[in-house]
């Protein structure tokens, strides 16, 4: 007779572990929205400005703020372009573009650099992007 209880005992836990990875599996991330598309992610020491930039160079986000920080783009279908300006005594920011979480470029400005202008154009006939930077240095 234990036997039997312990038996349908140990059935039972397995069917409630199966069932329980299987709902694991089916249920939607809520976090997966915040990696879907492009980011934009911050590394600094310092303080800086950012503004999103469409492809007319009108400005469609800024941002102002000093430390790390990682931003979630409107336009997830495209990578930005965008204009960053380290401001006081930051030593060294470094800018990095996300794709679905992964880092697909980044950029430095040392700490003469003052001002970085990034463009990217997409072409249309073979559907690669051309990127266009300048960094301006502190005349100091």
């Amino acid at each position: 007779m234990r036997k039997i209880f312990l038996l349908s005992l140990g059935i039972m836990i397995g069917i409630i572990i199966i069932i329980g990875i299987v709902f694991i599996n089916i249920t939607p991330n809520n976090n997966s929205f915040e990696e879907t598309g492009y980011q934009i992610k911050i590394i600094s020491s310092g303080s800086w400005k950012l503004e999103i930039i469409s492809q007319n160079n009108k400005t469609l986000e800024k941002y102002e703020g000093s430390g790390n920080k990682t931003i979630n783009l409107e336009n997830k279908s495209c990578i930005p372009n965008y204009n960053l300006e380290k401001s006081g005594n930051t030593s060294e920011l470094i800018i990095q573009i996300l794709l679905n979480g992964k880092v697909i470029e980044e950029k430095k400005l040392s700490k003469n650099e003052i001002f970085l202008e990034n463009k990217h154009e997409e072409s249309t006939n073979n559907h690669s992007n051309t990127n266009h930077i300048r960094k301006y240095k502190n005349r100091n």
